[in-house]
């Protein structure tokens, strides 16, 4: 059974099409109030001695709507606020190995003279020596898998002798590595050591291997797993492998960033069918020239095989967080569009509704009544408008955080948070877009108003 890791890079659909309805209907609102403010003619409500105080139909249609619109903006920006700590989530996310400043590169001998002369093994150790001979590389090593870059890896059934329970006779993953494959990756070691030599005491046909702490918590509870035997064999096999523990290691991620860390060992590079290997580098200086420079020794050793160009492994993690980032992205651009056209519809709104009451606004100012006054009660139109908004969204952003569920992580599909990061901004939102049309409120001159009917 074979492994592989290949990163998606694309947008969910059910994602897009939310926010395209979504913009869409805030396009629309945004714009009809808008328009509808712009060709208002301030003189009409004055005209109507101030009966167009409630508003009317179409004032009462102009507020629904952006209410509406205000409702869908909350939903997109607590949908965004997810998607971004997601993100943030992932890129904190203990990894089990240090990605920065190291190289990676796929070395394939498959269909080749040296599989078929099973040179394999050889082949990878005079790759590694030519490469460790480099100036500036610190270590090198190869693995037929590692962490989110890729590869394959093999995987057995694990039996530990005396066991009984059934759980300790488990299909298991493990990976061929070559010495210095943890200290290449900066794998730190929980106890043991790496497979540099024999250990005293082992057999010639027992293998020394390296367990994660994941394996030595599965098979070995409540045990220190350095020296214990285990078998490996292949399911229908008679050929059983004995496996003594000389290191554990913390356990790494080594296929999916979200997925939790699976029970993993590593026996030694020690036979030819691992016909695709990644030699991981970890140099002193500059990566791309040590890269380079790794590029012409493996081609002097082996010219004409299918060899990788090297890659920083920090780029694989970023490819590997290329669709949390996209979605993360997009969502923030979403959201602010549809909150800037919540705020353009609710200032049109309120524009038209300062209009209709210039003249009721002209009578509170003549009989004494404070600028103060006349803000709060354009401030509390605005903010009522965005709270019937709110009320309307806070259940639509539930459900929308449920649906959305699967791609959250580390992040409550009902995040408390991200309710009220969208609740802040559309209030702030609602403050500003309100500025205008209560400085033209407060602006206004109670005689002239009084006489304009």
């Amino acid at each position: 059974m074979c492994s592989a890791v290949g990163p998606l890079n694309t947008c969910p659909r059910g994602n897009a099409f939310t926010v395209i309805v979504s913009i869409a209907s805030g396009i629309l609102f945004g714009v009809v109030s808008a328009r509808d403010a712009m060709r208002t003619d301030p003189i009409v409500p004055l005209k109507l001695g101030g009966r167009g105080a409630t508003g009317g139909r179409r004032g009462t249609l102009n507020r629904s709507l952006v209410a509406l619109q205000a409702a869908l903006a909350l939903l997109l920006i607590s949908g965004a606020a997810m998607l971004v700590e997601t993100l943030q989530n992932l890129q904190r996310e203990n990894i089990g190995f240090d990605p920065r400043q190291r190289l990676a590169l796929t070395v394939e001998t498959r269909h080749t003279a040296y599989e078929q002369q099973g040179m394999t093994v050889r082949l990878a150790e005079e790759m590694l020596r030519r490469v460790r001979a480099i100036p500036g590389v610190r270590s090198a090593a190869f693995g037929s898998q590692v962490p989110i870059y890729g590869g394959r890896s093999l995987s057995d059934n694990v039996r530990v002798p005396g066991a009984r329970d059934d759980d300790r006779d488990a299909d298991t993953w493990f990976t061929a590595v070559t010495p210095d494959y943890f200290a290449s990756l900066g794998m730190v070691f929980a106890g043991g050591r790496d497979i540099d030599g024999p250990v005293a005491g082992a057999s010639a046909h027992t293998r020394n291997v390296i367990v994660n702490e994941r394996f030595a918590t599965k098979f070995f509870p409540n045990q220190y797993a350095v020296g214990q035997l285990f078998e490996d064999f292949d399911e229908g096999s008679t050929n059983v492998t004995e496996n003594r523990v000389i290191g554990v290691v913390h356990s790494a991620k080594f296929t999916d960033l979200r997925a939790p860390t699976e029970p993993m060992y590593f026996v030694p590079l020690a036979d030819d069918r691992w016909p695709f290997l990644v030699l991981v580098v970890r140099p002193f200086g500059n990566p791309a020239t040590v890269g380079a420079a790794v590029s012409r020794a493996i081609a002097q050793v082996a010219p004409g095989i299918m060899v990788g160009d090297p890659t920083l492994m920090s780029s694989s993690i970023d490819s590997a967080l290329s669709r949390e980032r996209v979605s993360a992205q997009l969502a923030a651009l979403f959201a602010a569009i549809a909150l800037s056209l919540a705020a353009v519809g609710l200032y049109g709104v309120m524009l038209y509704q300062v209009g209709e009451r210039t003249k009721e606004i002209g009578i509170r100012l003549a009989l004494g009544a404070r600028a103060s006054s006349i803000v709060e009660l354009i401030l509390k139109q605005s903010l009522t408008i965005v709270g019937v908004g709110l009320a309307t969204g806070f259940p639509l952003a539930l459900i929308a955080g449920r649906a959305v569920a699967s791609q959250l992580y580390g992040v409550e599909p009902y995040s408390i948070r991200a309710l009220v990061i969208g609740a802040g901004s559309l209030v702030v939102a609602a403050i500003i877009a309100t500025l205008v049309p209560v400085r033209r409120a407060i602006r206004v001159d109670p005689l002239t108003a009084i006489r304009a009917d």
